[in-house]
């Protein structure tokens, strides 16, 4: 590996952790398990989200999430849906869900929003550029969140 692809893997790791400590600090801040303020971003993402696809993302295995997802469901974030077979459920983020993930990151969107403020909108925009290809060369694909979308 060259000098220059160390500094770019250097840059995602520190993107990566800061992005981890940040949501695990908001989490804390609401008596939340990391993992589970994680599940909400994550199902924030797709109308409907599996429990397989939860275990991929945070690393953990479904007898750990499970009983995260249950405690988000009882609380009115997420709700259940079956799929087309029923051993599987899929989850949706609630408009309760939403609305508490929203006030909940208010305050990181303001944050991020500042530090980018100062750039021109190309800058802005190959930032977003660099930013999508990065989390799609590492195996996250999404698209904005409808709600995030709707208030830019």
């Amino acid at each position: 590996m060259s000098s220059r692809e160390w500094k770019v893997l250097e840059q995602v790791l520190k993107l990566t952790c800061g992005v981890s400590s940040r949501i695990t600090g908001l989490a804390k801040q609401e008596h939340l398990p990391a993992t589970a303020l994680k599940i909400l971003i994550l199902t924030s993402y797709s109308p409907f989200t599996c429990v397989s696809t939860l275990t991929d993302c945070t690393g953990l295995q479904k007898g750990r999430i499970s009983p995260l997802v249950q405690h988000l469901v009882q609380r009115g974030f997420l709700s259940r849906h079956e799929g087309s077979d029923r051993r599987y459920s899929l989850l949706k983020l609630t408009s309760e869900g939403d609305s508490f993930l929203q006030e909940m990151m208010a305050d990181e969107i303001d944050r991020i929003r500042r530090l980018v403020e100062d750039s021109s909108e190309t800058e802005q925009g190959l930032l977003m550029e660099q930013l999508t290809k990065v989390a799609d060369e590492l195996g996250f694909t999404s698209s904005i969140p409808p709600s995030i979308r709707e208030s830019a």
